[in-house]
């Protein structure tokens, strides 16, 4: 399995997946690297499991609708093989809101965009010499 299959798979909107190799960037410097609005205070540090489900409620259902994109499990299949694949011990994971909470009815939510599009959130990784962004959009 590759990034272009998990792209591929998430079949609406936009899906934004990159990977930079940097020395002690900035959090704004790595926001224009990656096409994002440069706003670090819009960012919100979170735990590398909190990172994982984002990313899986991200890639299961799309934000506009809530629209079945594929399954729970294929989502967290996929959401594993990418943290996996680019954290270090170390990293740190920065978001644009509670994705993890989007879906459930019962949570108030909100986010901060980073686009110019409707809905947008992912996840920043951030270690000391690479950092990783999966960003999705999506339009009302």
């Amino acid at each position: 399995m590759n990034i272009l299959e998990i792209i591929k798979k998430r079949n609406c909107g936009r899906v934004r997946a990159s990977f930079s190799s940097h020395w002690n960037s900035s959090l704004n410097q790595l926001l224009l690297i990656f096409g994002l609005a440069p706003s670090p205070e819009s960012l919100i540090e979170v735990s590398k499991e909190k990172a994982m489900k984002i990313i899986e409620t991200l890639l299961q259902k799309d934000l506009a609708y809530s629209s079945k994109i594929m399954s729970k499990k294929q989502a967290e299949k996929y959401s594993n093989v990418l943290i996996s694949a680019l954290s270090t011990s170390k990293c740190k994971y920065y978001t644009n809101g509670e994705w993890h909470k989007y879906h459930s009815a019962n949570n108030a939510f909100c986010f901060t965009g980073l686009t110019e599009s409707t809905f947008d959130g992912g996840v920043l990784i951030v270690s000391k010499r690479h950092a990783f962004v999966f960003w999705v959009e999506d339009e009302d």
